[in-house]
């Protein structure tokens, strides 16, 4: 969420200026927006190639299906590769979203 990664990097800051911060705890609620919007998510799940050719080719994919929109490349550029990861002459997804999709009605 937005918040949680404000909070992050306010910790993040704080424990390099050598505050006394030993920890932050971050809960998330999923609201009812989010909610309503499970189904649209679940299908553009199905519809996520496993991996790409290249980084290129996964901004591409993500600018189509308006995952990402703008017309600025190199902010899309680094905000998918950060997504990605490589493996062998591929690059996946660093993170299963699927794999939580049992959780997410709880």
């Amino acid at each position: 969420s937005l918040g949680g990664s404000i909070a992050a990097r306010c910790v993040r800051k704080a424990l390099g200026a050598n505050l006394p911060l030993r920890a932050l705890v971050l809960l998330d609620a999923v609201e009812g927006v989010a909610l309503e919007v499970l189904p649209r998510t679940e299908a553009w799940l199905e519809a996520r190639p496993a991996s790409f050719p290249s980084v290129e080719a996964a901004v591409k994919w993500c600018r189509d299906i308006g995952m990402i929109q703008g017309d600025h490349y190199e902010a899309a550029f680094e905000s998918v590769q950060s997504r990605l990861h490589r493996v062998g002459e591929a690059w996946h997804w660093r993170t299963d979203v699927a794999a939580w999709a049992a959780h997410w009605r709880e």
